[in-house]
């Protein structure tokens, strides 16, 4: 997976324009797709000062599921587990299907790829593909994260 420009939620160039997903219409889209599945949503929120992403909190297939909304890209992600640093992906084929039509639903193989850091140095230190800024090579050199789901959903300030 390449790592877009802001997909860390970093902004500092304000002539950067995202396809910034909107947070009522995710909402809307949550309550009634879940719905239609015999599901329900436990918890909407929204990204905070610390998080860079919109979380679901739902109920369906009789599990406790996590949807995961980068803010800056519409990139959607299924997790069985949401803790402040353990983020578990999974691949949900019904929800995939419900949702690829509104947006990019990243699989379990995107997001559990390894980021590869050069030791020692920030600028230039990512070795997988991206388009990052300086500020988000320091974040990622600072905030080491080991799978690029965790850069993309993260918990940085």
């Amino acid at each position: 997976m390449i790592l877009q420009r802001g997909i860390t939620g970093k902004n500092h160039n304000v002539d950067d324009h995202f396809p910034k997903p909107a947070g009522k219409e995710f909402k809307q889209l949550c309550y009634t797709l879940i719905a239609q599945l015999d599901g329900r949503v436990l918890a909407f929120s929204e990204p905070q000062i610390d998080t860079n992403y919109f979380h679901v909190e739902l109920e369906v297939f009789k599990e406790r599921l996590h949807l995961l909304l980068n803010e800056n890209h519409r990139y959607l992600a299924v997790a069985s587990e949401v803790d402040y640093f353990k983020l578990t992906f999974i691949d949900e084929p019904t929800l995939t299907r419900q949702f690829a039509p509104y947006y990019t639903v990243l699989q379990q193989a995107e997001l559990n790829e390894r980021i590869q850091l050069r030791p020692g140095r920030k600028k230039g230190a990512l070795l997988n593909e991206n388009d990052l800024c300086k500020e988000e090579l320091v974040d990622l050199v600072y905030w080491n994260p080991k799978t690029v789901g965790q850069a993309v959903f993260n918990h940085w300030d």
